[in-house]
């Protein structure tokens, strides 16, 4: 199964009730159930697929595939590339912190800033995102 489809159902659920307003819990209900039937070996890509090109969210998902991180388009510009850095010895920007359910790794989230908590999980309650692995950026 192709890891970018999973990447892409996993970073779009936070964003699903700007997406399609109250249909979010529908929505993410379809995505989790498709994302742990994947961690148990089931090929549900397809699946995943059809939720993904739905025309609410197809446009979205369509900018998070682009991206070579799989970073939601929301970020700031500098985390989305369209910035170039300025020539050393400045600091580079860095990009956003993104973390993870350290359960299953079926929700993502990406901290837009410094002044934002980070979440629980959606999926297991009062267990908190953990930052990713730095290879998953």
């Amino acid at each position: 199964m192709d890891r970018n489809i999973l990447e892409v159902a996993r970073t779009i659920r936070p964003y699903l009730p700007e997406l399609v307003g109250d249909e979010a819990d529908a929505y993410d209900t379809e995505i989790k159930d498709l994302l742990t039937q994947a961690h148990d070996g089931v090929d549900v890509g397809d699946e995943i697929m059809a939720v993904l090109t739905r025309p609410r969210v197809k446009t979205w998902a369509t900018q998070v595939f682009e991206d070579e991180h799989h970073r939601p388009p929301i970020l700031p510009a500098r985390d989305r590339g369209t910035i170039k850095p300025p020539p050393s010895p400045v600091p580079t920007p860095v990009l956003s912190d993104k973390y993870e359910c350290p359960v299953d790794g079926n929700y993502v989230w990406y901290r837009p800033s410094v002044g934002y908590p980070v979440p629980d999980c959606r999926d297991h309650p009062g267990v908190s995102l953990v930052p990713a692995a730095s290879d998953a950026q």
